[in-house]
């Protein structure tokens, strides 16, 4: 199994725009061979010390895939390319983390 961690950065107030799409586009992630977990998560203001301040602007995509190669087809898959088209202009930024279990 591996992990992925997606930091997305979108544009100054359309965080709630890119949301959906992403919301919309979940299940059909889900459904795909070799997808154990994905979702959408947003940073949470706490009082602990160790936290940094809350970024209004990201979005942390939290992955689970059996291998590297079902993360390969999903991110060649058909929704995959056609939303990355439909959010083009809401996202600055994104940075991919992929991880394996020690």
């Amino acid at each position: 199994m591996i992990h992925v961690l997606a930091t997305i950065e979108v544009v100054d107030g359309k965080r709630d725009e890119f949301l959906k799409h992403f919301n919309e586009l979940v299940p059909q992630v889900l459904a795909e061979e070799g997808c154990i977990a994905y979702g959408p998560a947003v940073d949470l203001q706490t009082n602990l010390p160790v936290q940094p301040p809350v970024r209004p602007n990201i979005v942390t995509v939290i992955e689970q895939w059996d291998d590297l190669s079902a993360l390969e087809a999903h991110l060649m898959a058909p929704h995959m390319v056609a939303f990355r088209d439909v959010v083009k202009d809401l996202v600055v930024e994104t940075i991919v983390g992929v991880l394996e279990p020690a």
